[in-house]
């Protein structure tokens, strides 16, 4: 029978997303500083449709969890919203071309007709709990290992039944107070997941993980890059980034860049998720990046899309995504609108105050 895989990165003690999750903030607040060592990879970013990247040691480790999967089980929340799914639902964080490239079997309380994706994803939903969802996905899989996408609530359903058949754990430094734990201390005895320390971190490792349930066939633990390593992981500033771009694709970046700095003047520049953002006042406010065929800019707002939905209509491809060819840029006379609405947006954030 197939196995049960599950990979995921995870704080030093025990949390694997950040709170205040948002379309901004997939996982949550800071929680993409987890998975900093492998978003600077080749491996990772060509599988995102993503240029560039380092190859080191971690790139065997990423290569290795692709391996051999045929299916894919996850969480609701991992594919995106909670609740009931309403008349026009959002198709998740992944966009008109996952990473995935297969079935994915959801996890969740509300029915919906399966998703077809590019490249080979396909979403269906699952009402009837975690055993039938791993059932239905080696179905799927043809022989082939499953992989437990997550979130941390479904991995800790599946590691309290017992079905997990191999976990990989990859330590990143770093507490992450008040962020969602990967697993809960189980009543009871239970086996520790051993942690092997290697030589090529600066950072020190608990001799033991929490206690896990026994579950695990097999452990192992990747360690993240030394500081070094990850100072080349990926670009540390936005000329870094547009430098290492086709020219044409650098060129269209370029002027995007050019245009929102004319709008939002003083707006800041950082890299985020590994790749140009523009924050306004500590707040996200847009970002872009390149892929293999076309550029994208991120409002990252569902109420900017909406209220300019007309206008954003021909780049649409997904919530709080828009695409365009490098030959075909978005106007500027748009872009200036979309950021100013940001700007207006985030302004009255800010105003509102905060509770508790």
């Amino acid at each position: 029978m197939s196995k049960l895989r599950f990979h995921i990165s995870m704080s030093l003690d025990g949390f694997v997303s950040g709170p205040n999750q948002s379309e901004e903030h997939p996982l949550g607040e800071g929680g993409m500083q987890l998975h900093e060592w492998v978003i600077g990879l080749a491996a990772w970013r060509e599988r995102h449709g993503q240029v560039g990247g380092e190859v080191n040691a971690s790139t065997k480790v990423v290569e290795g969890s692709l391996e051999n999967i045929g299916a894919t089980v996850m969480g609701r929340n991992m594919f995106g919203g909670e609740g009931p799914w309403g008349h026009d639902p959002w198709d998740g964080w992944w966009g008109d071309d996952p990473p995935l490239r297969g079935p994915v079997l959801i996890i969740t309380h509300h029915p919906r007709e399966p998703v077809a994706k590019k490249g080979g994803t396909t979403f269906t939903f699952v009402t009837d709990g975690i055993e039938s969802a791993l059932e239905q996905a080696r179905a799927a899989a043809g022989g082939q290992d499953v992989s437990l996408g997550g979130g941390a609530n479904v991995a800790q359903q599946y590691l309290k039944a017992g079905l997990i058949d191999e976990m990989q754990i990859h330590l990143s430094p770093g507490p992450a107070r008040g962020w969602r734990p990967a697993v809960r201390q189980p009543r009871g005895r239970g086996r520790r997941a051993r942690v092997h320390p290697g030589d090529r971190g600066p950072w020190r490792y608990p001799r033991h993980l929490p206690r896990f349930p026994l579950i695990a066939r097999s452990t192992q633990t990747t360690h993240p890059l030394s500081r070094k390593e990850a100072a080349m992981a990926g670009p540390t500033s936005v000329e870094e980034y547009l430098a290492a771009l086709p020219e044409e694709s650098r060129a269209a970046l370029e002027k995007l860049r050019k245009t929102i700095k004319a709008a939002a003047p003083k707006a800041t520049e950082a890299i985020g998720y590994q790749m140009p953002a523009f924050k306004d006042h500590g707040r996200f406010l847009v970002s872009f990046a390149a892929f293999r065929d076309h550029c994208s800019l991120f409002p990252a707002s569902n109420a900017v899309m909406e209220a300019l939905g007309e206008e954003l209509k021909p780049y649409l491809a997904g919530k709080g995504t828009l695409r365009f060819q490098p030959n075909k840029p978005i106007p500027a006379a748009l872009v200036k609108k979309i950021v100013k609405a940001r700007l207006e947006e985030n302004a009255v954030r800010r105003a509102k105050p905060r509770s508790g």
